[in-house]
């Protein structure tokens, strides 16, 4: 994720939870790593955690999506569930496509707001906001003329 970012170890810190020793971070006998080399370590790990979140967030985007459209009930009762069905009879792609845009407004939100992945659930909201009363709009044939569409390309 573009916007992943945690202000509890800045750069260059390393926090083990405890003393921070060279034995502890398995450098015995004077092997002392250079600056690259920590530099490496912390790249492979924030690169580790950018995956993960990015794992953890489709999936709470799927689950999100599919509350907000009430997909679970036989008929949906929410305005935005009942457009989406629309589009869903007309386009097969309807839920791809809405993943994606609403991937991206999250991905866009994050940094324009400077969140923090522990706010992650207020950005989640914004965006489920935002993505209802588009669907709800009365002059939308498709997604392709949802207002976030644009957001795409």
């Amino acid at each position: 994720m573009t916007w992943l970012r945690c202000d509890c170890n800045p750069p260059g810190q390393i926090s083990l939870g405890g003393t921070n020793t060279m034995s502890n971070m398995g450098y015995e006998n004077g092997n002392t790593p250079n600056s690259s080399d920590i530099d490496a370590r912390l790249a492979a790990n924030q690169e580790k955690a950018q995956r993960w979140f990015s794992k953890l967030e489709s999936i709470f985007l799927s689950f999100m999506l599919a509350q907000m459209l009430d997909l679970q009930a036989g008929v949906p009762s929410s305005s935005s569930g009942v457009h989406f069905l629309k589009f869903l009879e007309v386009d097969e792609m309807a839920f791809d496509i809405l993943f994606f845009v609403a991937f991206q407004m999250i991905d866009a939100q994050g940094p324009a707001r400077r969140a923090t992945y522990t706010e992650f659930n207020d950005v989640l909201k914004s965006s489920r906001a935002q993505l209802e009363g588009e669907l709800a709009l009365e002059d939308i044939s498709s997604l392709k003329d949802l207002p976030s569409y644009s957001i795409l390309r």
